[in-house]
């Protein structure tokens, strides 16, 4: 947990003191997917973390190979944003799609139209959503006092041994 929480505070500083500056917020990205990735990493026996580090692998591959996330107009347009609104001019980590972007299947291109507030996501963001859904549902419906799915199965390839004394009856 502490790696996700170092990686929000990355995020929050970066919002509050650099945001601004492009360098600043990539900097930060790149820490902050470091973070997050050793999280994963140390979880990934956890359900829905495969899904979360496969929805965050998607969503890197896109920015590394277009230098930010590419975002659909029209994708906007039809979750109700304007172009204005999605303020590509001046945000250096997202542009527009064009006709030299790569990977666009993987880019914002998925509208999403809620009344409070509606934007445009990845496939690799719905996957992270997906996966953060799973895992909260598997730690909500662990035992109490068992938060953790390793203290209520054994690892793979593990058995529970038995009792040396388990099924001898006392004389």
């Amino acid at each position: 947990m502490r790696l996700l929480v170092a990686a929000a505070v990355v995020q929050v500083l970066t919002a509050v003191l650099g945001s601004g500056s492009g360098w600043a917020r990539a900097l930060a990205l790149v820490l902050t997917t470091v973070l997050v990735g050793l999280f994963l990493g140390g979880n990934s026996r956890l359900p829905g973390v495969p899904l979360i580090g496969l929805g965050l692998l998607l969503n890197v591959l896109v920015v590394v190979a277009n230098a930010a996330m590419p975002v659909s107009v029209t994708a906007a347009a039809r979750a109700g944003i304007s172009r204005a609104d999605l303020h590509l001019g001046s945000d250096a980590l997202h542009e527009a799609i064009g006709p030299g972007t790569h990977l666009r299947l993987l880019a914002d291109v998925v509208p999403v139209a809620l009344p409070w507030r509606p934007q445009v996501v990845s496939p690799g963001d719905v996957l992270v959503v997906a996966g953060v859904a799973l895992l909260s549902l598997s730690l909500r419906s662990a035992p109490r006092g068992r938060r953790s799915w390793s203290t209520t199965r054994p690892p793979p390839g593990r058995t529970r041994r038995p009792c040396p004394t388990e099924g001898v009856r006392g004389r």
